[in-house]
């Protein structure tokens, strides 16, 4: 399948090829360290562009005008149709924590807590002891204990369910989005 990338006469192909219908030849994809863009010449100017992008414009729906295209099987030069979805930031960031692409938790280099002390943390709040306490405890500041005793960090350990039932149990009603 084939598609015109907007108004240019770059032609984009459904298994991720740019072909250029002035010289008749395609594109050659330059790698800049993370992904392949592609330099296009338009109106007269260069412009890089990235390649996963320029696929997902011409291919793939965006009802929902989210940002970011997706790799879903994590191989970041694996540009084909099938292979590329729009996502929100979270959503992109989320499919990378859940397909080990990205680290979390204590598997950063500067990851502190454990699920175990993420919810000792809790229950300790819920029993009275303040930020500071806590804070000193554990070697962290007190915000950070606030924002873990708040479900703000350390969320990738817990289902949405378990996390409000932990919160509940602090005397904290919240709807947490997945």
């Amino acid at each position: 399948m084939k598609q015109r990338y907007r108004d240019t006469k770059y032609i984009a192909t459904s298994d991720g090829n740019i072909f250029n219908e002035k010289t008749g030849k395609y594109l050659k994809p330059q790698s800049n360290g993370n992904y392949y863009k592609v330099t296009l010449t338009i109106c007269g100017k260069q412009i890089q562009i990235l390649l996963h992008r320029i696929i997902a414009e011409c291919f793939i729906p965006n009802p929902l005008n989210k940002r970011e295209v997706n790799h879903i099987n994590g191989d970041k030069y694996d540009n084909r149709v099938e292979n590329l979805e729009w996502v929100t930031p979270s959503e992109n960031q989320r499919h990378a924590v859940e397909t080990n692409l990205k680290q979390h938790g204590t598997d950063l280099w500067n990851g502190k807590f454990t699920k175990e002390q993420v919810l000792s943390i809790i229950k300790d709040k819920q029993e009275g002891y303040s930020c500071r306490e806590l804070g000193r405890k554990y070697g962290v500041d007190p915000t950070t204990i606030s924002a873990i005793s708040r479900g703000l960090r350390y969320r990738q350990y817990f289902t949405k369910d378990e996390l409000q039932h932990a919160l509940k149990l602090c005397g904290i009603s919240k709807n947490i989005k997945p």
